[in-house]
């Protein structure tokens, strides 16, 4: 894994995103609907998409918190290799084919996973689910910020539909880091 310092998003703009992304989200996952205020995306070891019901996500994220009563679809997006490194974030646009967590076999050339996620006020898991097929479609890659369409059925037999038009957030290495660590603040 890579170690950088982040940079504050008031000094680096271009680290956090210079703008909110807009996304669309039809259906429910286990009752719970999402009404994206956000659509965050960039390159890490494999690719990131992250619909946010809380808008100016990118900046929380690269400050460590994570948002209360937030409900987030979260793709990973990654293209698949017969070498070390096995899987790299996206190349190009394409048709990214959902495999489940449970997946045993080779990778298709572009692969992916989605994972729905509620949290309670105190940043608590409350509901959720995790995507076992369906399709991502990025239509535009543009130096980390993803465009496209997705189709998906979770592990409830829920299916959603929706388009994201994200902008691109160095903060989701940030946010990641920190997740892994146990140092996310809940704000």
């Amino acid at each position: 894994m890579r170690k950088w310092i982040p940079l504050p998003c008031a000094l680096a703009l271009f680290a956090c995103g210079s703008g909110v992304g807009s996304a669309s989200f039809n259906g429910t996952v286990r009752g719970q609907s999402m009404h994206p205020a956000d659509a965050v995306s960039g390159p890490s070891v494999v690719g990131w998409l992250i619909l946010s019901s809380v808008g100016g996500v990118c900046a929380k994220m690269a400050a460590k918190q994570e948002p209360k009563s937030w409900v987030t679809l979260s793709v990973q997006l990654m293209d698949s290799r017969p070498t070390a490194p096995f899987v790299i974030a996206p190349a190009t646009t394409g048709t990214f084919t959902i495999v489940p967590g449970n997946f045993a076999g080779s990778l298709p050339p572009h692969a992916a996973t989605a994972v729905f996620n509620v949290t309670d006020a105190l940043c608590a898991n409350i509901s959720g689910g995790n995507a076992v097929s369906g399709t991502v479609t990025l239509t535009s890659n543009d130096g980390g910020a993803y465009s496209g369409l997705f189709d998906l059925t979770f592990d409830s037999g829920d299916h959603v539909t929706g388009s994201f038009d994200a902008t691109h957030c160095a903060g989701i290495d940030t946010f990641l880091a920190a997740a892994g660590n146990n140092t996310l603040s809940c704000g």
